[in-house]
């Protein structure tokens, strides 16, 4: 079977080809990154004009896919990268009878018209269908878009099972709320860390803002206010670092009672002492870097948390000094031999 048109890329110039390689052969992994966006704009114009909301957005998010080519990753039969010439949506309709899901994909056109008369007739006709795929045949050259409009969350993570590297992105979008007369969603990407990095994924979220700047926006930013909101309003910082020199969250959670959850390396090792450890700790720590050893020091935070969390963690995590008040008593007693 000939693939659809696609652009094969010339590892010897291709600036990733190391980290291409090193992610599909070393460390087969994908990321997630959620931000909030908003679409306060896109709502009315839907509204003005009659059109669905859930196909108007996935118009908006498939016309910044397909103007990225980070975005349109693929490999051919000899397992070589490439990048599609363009990219369809595969997206999901709720079946509300007995809430199931199918999902169903549509020819992707850069005109908002055309596309949209064209994706409104497979969701009516998907929404008699029941099971996994409502349509068939779907092409190769997709990436995947889903709603989950029931929940305005704040992190969002798909994980997939399989020694194959899926390269196409998974988007996902949650329930929007209005504050201040503005509506917000969170949206979340999904893709390999073979395809992309985090530069790439920001781009991504800036596109959106770019090539619909009265529809959607994305703020990429360190906000104090909300940081230390976050700081304040969670009972455990998770922080599982491959590697950290230093670390400055772990030390900023406890000064608000937030025990840290750390990987032990670095500065995360320096700063935070094992629960268990004789003594007394401030923290949960787990040794090797891998989904089953962190999962484990969550579960035994949560386990501890309702018997003692306010009565020795919050205690003990706000007792923590890490100032440099500290560091100064011990540098004078080092060079004054106090």
């Amino acid at each position: 079977m000939s693939l659809p048109p696609y652009r094969k890329i010339d590892q010897s110039t291709w600036s990733r080809q190391d980290h291409y390689k090193y992610y599909t052969e070393k460390l087969k992994v994908n990321y997630s990154m959620t931000v909030r966006l908003d679409v306060t704009r896109l709502r009315a114009e839907c509204d003005r004009f009659g059109v669905h909301f859930y196909a108007a957005f996935i118009w908006c998010t498939s016309n910044v896919v397909n103007r990225l080519p980070f975005m349109k990753m693929m490999t051919d039969e000899e397992g070589n990268p490439g990048v599609w010439d363009v990219v369809h949506p595969n997206y999901t309709i709720f079946h509300k009878e007995d809430h199931t899901f199918s999902d169903c994909w549509s020819e992707y056109d850069a005109d908002f018209a055309t596309f949209y008369k064209r994706i409104e007739t497979d969701i009516e006709a998907a929404k008699k269908v029941r099971g996994v795929k409502a349509k068939a045949g779907q092409p190769v050259n997709f990436y995947c878009i889903s709603c989950v409009p029931w929940l305005d969350y704040t992190g969002y993570a798909t994980s997939t099972v399989s020694d194959h590297v899926a390269l196409f992105p998974i988007i996902t979008f949650g329930k929007y709320t209005e504050d201040n007369g503005k509506l917000t969603l969170p949206l979340t990407l999904t893709i390999a860390h073979a395809a992309m990095d985090g530069w790439h994924t920001s781009e991504f979220f800036r596109e959106m803002q770019r090539r619909h700047p009265q529809q959607v926006a994305f703020t990429c930013g360190f906000m104090p206010t909300l940081s230390r909101q976050i700081y304040a309003g969670a009972d455990f910082f998770l922080m599982p670092s491959q590697s950290e020199p230093c670390g400055l969250a772990q030390m900023i959670a406890l000064r608000y009672g937030t025990i840290p959850i750390v990987r032990s390396t670095g500065g995360l090792a320096d700063s935070i002492i094992d629960w268990d450890t004789p003594g007394g700790g401030c923290g949960f720590t787990f040794q090797s870097y891998n989904a089953d050893d962190m999962l484990g020091a969550v579960r035994r935070a949560m386990g501890l948390y309702h018997s003692e969390y306010r009565a020795e963690m919050l205690p003990r995590a706000l007792k923590c000094d890490f100032s440099w008040r500290r560091s100064a008593k011990q540098y004078m007693a080092m060079y004054l031999g106090i």
